[in-house]
Formats: structure tokens, sequence, C-alpha cells
């Protein structure tokens, strides 16, 4: 893993007593897809409903709520796994259960280390909604680099090596771009 990856970063800068003792979630987390080139003979396993059923990888991704840090990243799989197969089995379950944590995530995650992003009180639904607008803007500065947005034509190891190194990028970016930030009165 990449340096700049740090699932400790989830922390930082200022996690409130407050938030530690309701021990809410310190991350959000969601699946993101990339075409591939079609592999022949076909394989509906790679299908993604992102993409209407063309070939892609998927990679899941942990943005901190409370800091701009990309704090985990996994992948790629196949496009037709589900987000919440990939999030058992992938090791960011056990993470989160190691500290005690949850996660915020979209209906893909039906599992109880995911509080989906519709559930709860007004405040709660407020700070749900802020997260998922920041997770999807992280996801777009990922696309934004070409080698992201086109169809993948190489290797599935080339695909990991390049993702790894544009979410290094946009990790860089992030500290002088920051996306926006979620008040500490909505945690």
């Amino acid at each position: 893993m990449f340096l700049q990856i740090k699932f400790q970063n989830r922390l930082r800068p200022n996690v409130t007593e407050a938030v530690e003792r309701r021990r809410l979630a310190k991350i959000s987390v969601d699946g993101v897809d990339f075409l591939k080139k079609e592999d022949f003979p076909f394989d509906p396993k790679y299908s993604s409903h992102k993409f209407g059923g063309s070939a892609a990888f998927r990679y899941e991704i942990g943005l901190s709520l409370v800091s701009d840090d990309i704090v985990w990243v996994n992948g790629p799989f196949k496009a037709g796994k589900p987000d919440l197969n990939i999030f058992r089995e992938g090791g960011l379950k056990e993470t989160l259960i190691m500290f005690g944590e949850l996660a915020v995530g979209d209906g893909g995650y039906g599992d109880n280390r995911v509080r989906q992003r519709h559930e709860g009180f007004h405040k709660e639904r407020l700070r749900n909604a802020l997260s998922r607008a920041r997770h999807e803007s992280m996801n777009q500065r990922i696309k934004n680099f070409g080698c992201m947005a086109q169809r993948w034509r190489h290797d599935k190891h080339d695909h990991f090596a390049t993702f790894h190194a544009v979410v290094g990028l946009v990790q860089l970016e992030l500290k002088y771009k920051p996306l926006m930030k979620i008040r500490q009165s909505v945690l």
C-alpha cells in the first residue's frame, strides 16, 4: 500500500471527544467501477450495472469523514461482485470490528458495521448526505485522470498499479484542494 493511504488517518486532524464517545462512523465506503476491455470469451462476472453490463473492475474506497484522507483502498474485483461481499471478504469489516467502529455506505452495504446513508434522524441524515457528496466528489477526482476514465485495455495488474498511483496523486491533491467539510456541529 502506498504511504499516503493510512487507515489511522481517519482520526485526524480533530476528532472531538463527543464523536469518540458516540462511536459514530469515521469513514464513508463505496465501490467504484472502471471500464475494461471485454474478455473473450465473455465473463459475466465482470459485468457492471453502473455501465449497462459492460466489463469493469471494481475497487472499494474508504474516505475519512473528519479529514481529507483516503484511508482504505481494496481491489480490483470483478465488477459483478456486490459491494457487501467485497466489504465482508476484503478485510474492511474485520478492520472496523477491531477498532469498534462503523462506516457510512449506500444501499449496497447491508451489514451491521455500515450505516446506510438514508438512516437516522435529521442531523444524521444531513451528515450522511454530506458524506455521500464528499465521496462522490473524490471518486470524480480519480476519474478525471484519462487512464481511469477510459476503457482499460491492458493487464489487470497494470490497472492495479495505475489505480494506486492515481489514488496517491488524488490524496496529494486533497491536501491543497480539500473536499467540502462536514461541520463539527453536524458530527
